[in-house]
């Protein structure tokens, strides 16, 4: 576990934020000291590098203790108020962000664009965590293949590997022609 020295000397990169005018008097309006208001932004925006890291949030806004100062804070009322308001405002973007790219994808599609249609579908599922990145398997239900269905695998694969101008699945699923049945009789095989 580190200290809250040494996370103070990690965090000296972090992008130092600053409350401007408008922020203070909003802040004052909210019943926030400016340092309030600043672990509040730290804490609650989405941009800030310490989003959702409490102690580091605490820390940034500049509490000495912070793993403490954060718990306290997070159980004010009027903390709790801001982060909600910043919740909100940030789900209203990306509600904007996806309706804009509904909009482009709407677009391409009337264009022909298919590529920057495609693009803009797989953002919105991937917001909405429609796709995975990862295949879950479930080994317990994987069953050992015969040697028969090994070999069979394996000669399938070839034959896709080896033709590229005829679809190999049609012909391999196809009845024997004639010529495949005249040269199985010429090298003195049965069917």
């Amino acid at each position: 576990m580190k200290s809250d020295q040494e996370g103070e000397a990690e965090d000296r990169d972090v992008a130092d934020l600053e409350i401007e005018e408008g922020e203070v008097e909003e802040a004052e309006a909210a019943g926030l000291t400016p340092k309030e208001m600043l672990f509040c932004y730290a804490y609650g925006d989405p941009e800030s590098p310490s989003f959702g890291q409490r102690t580091k949030s605490a820390r940034v806004a500049g509490y000495s203790g912070p793993r403490s100062a954060a718990w306290k804070l997070l159980k004010r009322p009027k903390v709790e108020e801001r982060l909600s308001a910043l919740h909100k405002s940030a789900t209203a973007a990306i509600g904007r962000c996806m309706a804009n790219l509904e909009h482009i994808r709407l677009l391409a599609e009337k264009k022909g664009d298919l590529r920057v249609a495609a693009r803009c579908a797989e953002l919105q599922g991937r917001h909405l965590a429609a796709f995975a990145d990862v295949v879950a398997v479930d080994l317990p239900a994987c069953r050992e293949y015969t040697e028969t269905e090994q070999i069979e695998a394996r000669r399938l694969a070839r034959l896709l590997l080896e033709e590229d101008e005829e679809p190999v699945i049609a012909g391999a699923l196809a009845a024997p022609s004639d010529t495949d049945q005249s040269a199985q009789d010429a090298q003195g095989g049965e069917t």
